[in-house]
């Protein structure tokens, strides 16, 4: 998201004049990659980030052209996806195990791809591997302080494996 912004105060400081911002994000069999700002994963500060294709377009032509992130996965392998029914049983299992008060309301569920670094900081982003995750996006509301609070996440789990990956709080403008 601050990657969009920044892309939107740059456009912002030219002559005012009508343009056309163009997203593209990368798609394999359909299925998106994944479309956020960064996730966290594992034990050392390491993060998927999103790849897309930006293009500024006006009627003088192309203003800005970007692409970014573009993983490139050395090996393929097929392999079974967990069923849906299966992977919602794993949100409600997660907050079912914690101590947890509030309300979980999952509002959507896609199957995205995200390639995982698998190098350390010597290596960054050369080696990635390309799986698909399930990606659930929810609001969890609570008490706190006597105020009722309401954020949206969204939280990863491996459709191979089932297992979990991460959980990322979703910024709303405002």
């Amino acid at each position: 998201m601050q990657k969009e912004i920044e892309a939107a105060e740059r456009i912002a400081k030219r002559k005012s004049k009508d343009f056309y911002y163009i997203e593209l994000r990368p798609q394999f069999d359909e299925i998106p990659t994944y479309s956020g700002y960064a996730v966290h994963h594992g034990e050392h500060d390491r993060f998927v980030v999103p790849a897309s294709c930006e293009i500024c377009f006006s009627a003088d032509g192309i203003e800005s052209f970007s692409v970014s992130n573009i993983a490139k996965t050395q090996t393929f392998e097929e392999v079974e996806i967990i069923p849906f029914d299966k992977a919602k049983e794993l949100i409600l299992k997660k907050y079912d195990s914690i101590i947890f008060d509030g309300e979980v309301a999952v509002n959507s569920v896609e199957l995205v791809y995200m390639a995982i670094p698998q190098n350390d900081l010597g290596e960054i982003a050369s080696r990635f591997e390309t799986r698909p995750f399930y990606a659930f996006h929810c609001t969890i509301t609570e008490e706190r302080g006597g105020k009722t609070v309401s954020e949206n996440i969204t939280t990863y789990f491996d459709a191979v494996t089932g297992d979990e990956f991460s959980t990322e709080q979703i910024m709303l403008g405002g």
